[in-house]
């Protein structure tokens, strides 16, 4: 009794999704070929050895790399989320700020103004429709991310500044910072821009 192909083709699939030293046989008979295999399984151990080699032609991917690169993509569109909401709370925080205090209301400080912070950033967490706890994690994140970025931008307009003559004191004035830190700023740039110049300064 021959086997007809379609059907030797049809109830054999090798599933390669287990693991990468897994090999799957589902198999579903109709009563006649069990039959048949009860009598003679020649075929059915060719078609194992063929699956076997087609297997070795081509193995899975390494699927504990593959987990891996999922788990650091989920961790970076995590984050990614984090300082996006940090941002979007950050501003919130901000216009809550100028609203609150634009009509000449000395704004609160120290431990008075951490308690006003705090009932405003429950207020923004309210209606983003998250946690007060995450908000508050967020902007300190976002923060975090920003701070080097700001600190450039600062280094480049205070270079600007004195290269225009002006003076420590009135860039210090500017910016709200003292002549000695405009000194420090001004000689980190300058430390900076030589190290670059000189040929395996970075090594």
């Amino acid at each position: 009794m021959a086997i007809p192909s379609p059907v030797a083709r049809g109830i054999f699939a090798m599933d390669r999704r287990l693991s990468g030293r897994t090999v799957s046989i589902t198999i579903d008979l109709p009563i006649e070929l069990a039959e048949y295999l009860a009598e003679d399984g020649m075929q059915l151990i060719a078609t194992v050895q063929h699956a076997v080699r087609k297997f070795k032609r081509n193995p899975p991917p390494d699927l504990a790399a593959i987990a891996k690169a999922e788990r650091e993509e989920k961790l970076h569109d995590a984050i990614d989320r984090l300082i996006r909401t940090g941002r979007q709370g950050a501003r919130h925080l901000r216009q809550i700020e100028a609203m609150a205090f634009s009509n000449g209301e000395e704004r609160p400080k120290g431990a008075d103004y951490q308690i006003w912070k705090r009932v405003a950033l429950r207020d923004i967490a309210f209606r983003l429709g998250i946690t007060f706890e995450y908000l508050d994690l967020a902007i300190r994140r976002f923060r975090s991310y920003q701070a080097p970025r700001i600190k450039a931008r600062r280094l480049r307009e205070v270079v600007r500044h004195a290269r225009l003559g002006r003076s420590n004191g009135e860039i210090g004035a500017i910016y709200g910072i003292s002549p000695g830190r405009v000194s420090r700023l001004i000689g980190d740039a300058i430390g900076r821009t030589r190290g670059k110049s000189k040929p395996g300064a970075a090594q």
